[in-house]
């Protein structure tokens, strides 16, 4: 009877440690599944960050590559325009003043008042030319002032407006049609209201080549 029941103590003691290292077993691969699926959900996560990073890259990349082939082209067509009025002015034709035409008269004549005593007093020959001086010269306000720049100047800003006459002055000199004593750039550059630097940079930039290199083509 004793060793009966000393079979059965053992019998249960076996089962009982067998459950326990099965439960250990299933315990390990749940946990070890779990940690699966927490990693997957990372990288998931990871994923789709780098998917947000790459699609916002593309979109900027676009982006640019329009906005430069946009600039390009406008550049392209203002050196083209003013090629064109270099080689008529080299011809000797007339080159036309463009003008926004506007219904009031008394607008126009105001604007072409100004616009005559900037060059015939050469208001332009002053580096320190600004806004205001003309404003005041003439009795208007900065608003109106730009007003007529818009309709009368082809919108053209101020300092936009100034440089341009600027460089219509240091073209002539360039040419020297008044025979005298040739100038160099940098006479020309100071009698104008540039500097050298700035005269050099603001020719390229509107007529594609330097005051040097548009002289040596004459």
């Amino acid at each position: 009877m004793k060793a009966l029941l000393l079979v059965i103590l053992l019998f249960a003691m076996s089962f009982s440690g067998g459950m326990s290292v099965a439960q250990t077993k299933c315990q390990h691969t749940a946990d070890v599944l779990g940690g699966q699926s927490q990693t997957l959900r990372e990288m998931e996560t990871e994923l789709m960050f780098l998917y947000i990073i790459l699609g916002a890259m593309i979109v900027l990349t676009l982006s640019v590559s329009v906005w430069a082939f946009y600039m390009l082209r406008e550049r392209r067509i203002v050196v083209a325009k003013n090629r064109e009025l270099l080689r008529m002015k080299n011809d000797g034709e007339s080159i036309p003043l463009v003008v926004e035409k506007r219904r009031d008269p008394q607008q126009e004549e105001l604007f072409v008042t100004i616009d005559t005593a900037i060059r015939q007093e050469r208001l332009y020959a002053d580096v320190a030319l600004q806004r205001q001086d003309v404003c005041d010269r003439f009795g208007i306000n900065r608003h109106a002032l730009n007003e007529l720049l818009v309709h009368y100047a082809e919108g053209l800003s101020f300092p936009q407006y100034v440089n341009d006459i600027r460089l219509q002055e240091a073209l002539r000199l360039l040419h020297n049609e008044d025979g005298e004593a040739e100038m160099t750039i940098s006479e020309i550059a100071s009698s104008v209201g540039f500097t050298p630097a700035n005269l050099r940079e603001q020719f390229k930039r509107v007529y594609g080549m330097t005051p040097a290199e548009y002289r040596q083509s004459l």
